[in-house]
């Protein structure tokens, strides 16, 4: 399936929307991928960290093993003593606020090729 899926490039990267119940108010939309379109995910994910790795310190969303609770233990160890204040704020919508153009500026800064940097704008 990945021969294929990366040699032809006429693959068909799709998700089903789906809604699930949000509070007693309504539901939130889900996007679905399809396998095709996990894999792609997948791919592009191992790629960036690859490139990104170095600015990823204190990265612990998404990564297996990792999660809020050690994120705090290493911004107290890390932090306790340079920082007068800690505070904690949620990014919810943040990245739908973003040019897709900043985000591939950003990613060429950090090393990213031009062509990889691109895809992110993609989908």
């Amino acid at each position: 399936m990945v021969d294929k899926f990366i040699k032809n490039g006429t693959h068909t990267l799709d998700y089903t929307r789906v809604y699930i119940p949000k509070g007693e108010k309504g539901y939130r939309p889900l996007r679905v991928p399809s396998p095709e379109f996990r894999l792609y995910l997948h791919l592009y994910s191992n790629f960036l960290t690859f490139f990104l790795s170095k600015d990823m310190r204190y990265q612990h969303g998404f990564i297996p093993g990792l999660g809020t609770l050690l994120a705090w233990k290493d911004i107290m160890i890390s932090q306790a003593y340079k920082a007068r204040y800690i505070t904690e704020w949620d990014l919810k919508g943040f990245f739908d606020n973003i040019p897709p153009h900043k985000i591939t500026e950003e990613l060429l800064k950090r090393g990213v090729p031009k062509k990889g940097s691109k895809l992110s704008r993609k989908y």
